[in-house]
């Protein structure tokens, strides 16, 4: 019983995963942010629109991010500041948790103090694995028996 109420008592997880391109200035920015709930809801999930004439490198293996993607000719996609403020918006008040969540808010251009509201942070890649391979790929594989990442990446199935 005090399991249960404990767990009652615990603030609701979001997690949290961005897709990234390369800028040719070199910075690494978000080209899709998606986050999920701790039922596996997905909360928000939005391509970024950049100009394509600025991106040097869409990572296209890794991020599955084309130009079609963030240019808007294949869909709905929202300004940097939009995907931002929708992150701070799900993570108030709950337990923020993502893969090097350093990387994917420097790729939001936030900051851990951009989350004074947030409960608290979680960074699965910072946690003590016992000498398990840390990559997100092989901890939902040996972990969750749920592999991830077989094909392009998806920001929603990697945040599950």
């Amino acid at each position: 019983a005090g399991t249960m109420a404990a767990q009652e008592d615990m603030p609701p997880l979001v997690a949290l995963d961005c897709e990234m391109v390369q800028l040719r200035s070199g910075k690494m920015v978000a080209a899709r942010v998606a986050m999920v709930d701790a039922a596996g809801n997905t909360v928000f999930d939005r391509y970024v629109q950049h100009d394509p004439s600025e991106v040097k490198d869409y990572h296209t293996a890794y991020s599955g991010i084309r130009e079609a993607d963030i240019d808007g000719s294949s869909g709905e996609t929202v300004s940097l500041a939009v995907a931002r403020d929708a992150v701070i918006k799900h993570a108030r008040g709950r337990i923020l948790v993502a893969h090097n969540i350093s990387a994917d808010l420097s790729a939001l251009s936030l900051t851990a103090d951009d989350f004074h509201a947030c409960a608290d942070t979680l960074d699965t890649a910072q946690l003590d694995w016992n000498e398990r391979e840390t990559s997100l790929r092989a901890l939902a594989d040996e972990l969750l028996d749920m592999p991830i990442q077989s094909a392009e990446h998806s920001p929603v199935e990697d945040a599950l």
